[in-house]
């Protein structure tokens, strides 16, 4: 049931995406169109744009808000898994009758229940979200930074030809065309950067959630090692993270044994700074945890 949860929202957050960038394509070609003839598009064309821009980045706050709260989500699975890690050598009312009789026999019995808690599957599906969730995140990323290299060329070659658009809008000699057509060449060059401005936000919004979404994954590495080192199944939790498509790095430095630890600290320090200031409602004591953990463990099985 978590598992189909989670494939349904993470399939409209890709339906979002998909909305994102066909909702770009009218701009961008408004804004080739612009630099191949010289001449500002229509009054109605740039009041169309003003408004696709907005629509924009409403729909983009819905996005990226939906991503926000996948990974919180899984935060608050791993912060639940460390936290019945760190107290697993505290026993419970059962275990602590039978250390009564067996001390060797109440210890299986508390390792028991932490290898019941923490299985291969739950930390596995925990991987495969944050592969899935990885994988949407440094493609969209990437994608974002192109189309912002590709307007902001745009951009230039129409700055570059202020005096050309001047030309193509003034009716006549006067001094006041002149003005009128100066300030809606600087309106449109305006209204194009805004387009540029708003493609590098989206780029660093998603920079912002996979460093966040970075540390949360090197946390649950740890606790998988740790698993894997305690019920000696390295080799199936290595076998496990092989199949990980976006998360080949982390994957690999699980086997080697590189994984970063000492650094984490620091690590979730800035990465949760700069998420918290992004998303507040997600910030700590906002939403009790064990909420957002009981929906999180679920494998997602997306295309890549």
């Amino acid at each position: 049931m978590a598992a189909a949860g989670l494939n349904v929202r993470f399939a409209e957050i890709s339906r979002q995406m998909s909305v994102m960038w066909a909702a770009l394509e009218p701009s961008r070609r408004l804004l080739l169109q612009t630099v191949q003839q010289r001449r500002l598009p229509d009054e109605e064309s740039l009041t169309a744009e003003t408004e696709r821009q907005r629509s924009d980045a409403r729909h983009w706050h819905r996005t990226e808000a939906a991503i926000a709260a996948e990974i919180t989500t899984l935060a608050a699975a791993a912060a639940h898994h460390k936290l019945a890690f760190d107290r697993r050598d505290q026993p419970s009312g059962v275990e602590r009758l039978i250390g009564h009789v067996s001390r060797a026999g109440m210890r299986r019995m508390t390792d028991r229940r932490w290898a019941r808690l923490d299985s291969f599957d739950r930390l596995g599906a925990m991987m495969r979200q944050a592969d899935a969730l990885h994988g949407l995140l440094t493609a969209a990323r990437e994608r974002l930074r192109e189309e912002r290299r590709l307007c902001e060329s745009d951009l230039v070659d129409i700055a570059q030809h202020r005096p050309a658009l001047v030309r193509s809008l003034e009716p006549g000699a006067d001094a006041a065309s002149h003005a009128d057509a100066v300030g809606a060449v600087e309106d449109a060059i305006r209204l194009f950067g805004a387009l540029t401005k708003a493609l590098n936000a989206k780029a660093s919004a998603c920079n912002i959630l996979i460093h966040k979404l970075g540390v949360e994954t090197e946390e649950i590495l740890i606790l998988y090692r740790v698993l894997a080192d305690v019920s000696g199944e390295t080799k199936a939790a290595q076998q496990e993270l092989a199949r990980l498509v976006h998360l080949s790095d982390a994957a690999n430095r699980f086997s080697a044994g590189r994984l970063i630890g000492v650094e984490l600290d620091r690590l979730r320090d800035q990465a949760d700074g700069r998420f918290y200031a992004m998303f507040p409602k997600h910030a700590p004591n906002r939403e009790p945890q064990g909420a957002a953990a009981a929906q999180a463990g679920g494998s997602v099985s997306a295309s890549r």
